[in-house]
């Protein structure tokens, strides 16, 4: 299993991505990573955001 700051490095990934690699925003990536998954933990998360993480762990893991 994934340590918990590779899960928010993964999620924060996922956000950049999906918000069209912008130059700024990774300490407000982080933040919105953090609390998605705080999120997920308590019940409160939706399917997307985790096939977003996924989708971002692949293509960090296959280059692409």
């Amino acid at each position: 299993m994934e340590a918990g700051w590779e899960k928010v490095r993964a999620r924060a990934h996922a956000i950049w991505e999906r918000e069209g690699r912008p130059e700024a925003g990774a300490e407000r990536h982080w933040r919105q990573a953090e609390e998605e998954l705080r999120a997920e933990e308590d019940g409160r998360a939706e399917a997307p955001a985790v096939e977003a993480v996924r989708t971002a762990a692949e293509a960090a893991r296959t280059g692409g």
